[in-house]
């Protein structure tokens, strides 16, 4: 094992002074999505890394770049990337892609002081969470070329900082950046990338029931999103009008959800991967009353599976049972190489870390990755207390774990 006691506590200093410095009150951390909170962090992990004798940068989309050369991609060898994401869902957890880009400094400082010459970038990745903007991965598209003027239009939602209602474009104005110049033009050629590595928290709780520190990812789910969709009724007086005469709008919600909870566990029957849930749901603040029939229903879905096609099916059957959709985001998902996940499978092994495979249910930045044409895998970590919320519970023992693993790996793949 290579990390010391002393990155022991760098991990443990960073994790508190940023937890500390993006506090959101009421409990957990905000990071929003290009905000001020996000902007802290990077200037956190920022200074870290050059107290560390490394470089960090921003590039065209202030993604933070760290590497041991001012220039971080080499014209000699393609580089292998590494990191995760810097914001957070409103009221988060601390740990949901901050570990990632920690992992990313510690090895990269590592490889300096060890003198191994393995091309290290270290990505710490703005806009990875769809909570703020609507749609995912802001950071990595704009890596890759995937960012659209659709998307420098889309705002913010209300937040507690001055970008609550901001579209992308004006944010990424504020930050001295050019928006034009991101738009369907990549930061990096995906040409220069040897792979991309993220170290990530498990979101769900398969690691904590199964006793294991750390997971080796097989697939990133994509999604199918409605985030503004509706289910309408007709109005009416809550005395005067007999339910045979109803159409009410929340009473159709009910039924909608019923039917769409019968045919996911149909698929699961078959062995269909498919989760949904929906996460926002009310009637019209400006309408309703205690007294009045609901004449609509406002809901978001979000629809996940390994299979894409699935995941679109889902939502058309939402359609057909009465449900407007509106605009629909789709994620594709990503299938890692099994030449890749093996390769992670072997280092654990090799390191007798404990360890499972295992698919990943919720999105990540190298999804992104993988679907442009860069090799990409994936590490997890224990977590307790689940994901998106302010209990997570990562010990350092396993994240340090989880770095040794990765360590390992890309140092496999660069031999």
């Amino acid at each position: 094992m290579i990390f010391s006691e002393a990155d022991r506590n760098l991990a443990e200093q960073l994790f508190a002074q940023v937890a500390a410095a993006t506090a959101a009150p009421g409990g957990g951390v905000c990071r929003p999505s290009y905000g001020n909170n996000e902007t802290i962090a990077w200037q956190i992990i920022a200074e870290a890394a050059t107290d560390l004798g490394l470089y960090a940068r921003g590039d065209l989309a202030d993604n933070l770049v760290i590497s041991r050369d001012p220039v971080p991609f080499r014209t000699d060898a393609r580089s292998t990337c590494v990191g995760s994401h810097l914001d957070s869902v409103p009221h988060g957890g601390n740990y949901d892609g901050l570990a990632g880009v920690v992992a990313a400094v510690l090895l990269i400082a590592k490889s300096r002081e060890l003198k191994i010459d393995v091309p290290l970038v270290g990505l710490g990745l703005r806009g990875e969470e769809s909570a703020w903007f609507g749609v995912p991965y802001l950071g990595s598209k704009a890596i890759l070329g995937k960012i659209t003027w659709r998307d420098l239009e889309r705002r913010r939602r209300i937040t507690d900082d001055d970008t609550a209602g901001l579209a992308l474009g004006s944010c990424l104005e504020r930050l001295v950046l050019h928006p034009d110049r991101i738009v369907q033009t990549p930061i990096t050629q995906p040409d220069q990338i040897r792979e991309f590595w993220e170290l990530h928290i498990e979101q769900g709780p398969v690691l904590v029931a199964r006793g294991k520190p750390v997971g080796v990812v097989t697939g990133i789910c994509g999604n199918a999103r409605a985030p503004r969709a509706q289910i309408t009724g007709r109005p009416g007086h809550s005395g005067t009008t007999p339910h045979d005469l109803r159409d009410d709008a929340v009473v159709r919600f009910a039924e909608i959800m019923t039917k769409l909870e019968a045919r996911r566990r149909t698929l699961a029957e078959r062995g269909d991967d498919l989760v949904f849930t929906c996460g926002i749901v009310g009637t019209n603040p400006q309408k309703h009353a205690i007294t009045t029939i609901a004449d609509e229903v406002n809901l978001a879905l979000d629809v996940r599976s390994l299979d894409d096609r699935t995941a679109r099916e889902f939502l058309t059957y939402a359609e057909s049972l009465g449900v407007n959709l509106g605009e629909v985001v789709e994620t594709p998902s990503a299938v890692i190489a099994p030449a890749t996940w093996r390769r992670a499978q072997l280092a654990c092994v090799s390191l007798g870390i404990d360890h499972m495979v295992m698919p990943s249910g919720a999105g990540h930045d190298a999804a992104m990755f993988q679907q442009s044409g860069v090799p990409s895998g994936m590490i997890f970590v224990r977590n307790d207390n689940g994901s998106h919320n302010p209990n997570e519970a990562m010990s350092t023992d396993d994240f340090l774990l989880g770095c040794e693993a990765l360590w390992q790996t890309i140092l496999d793949g660069n031999r």
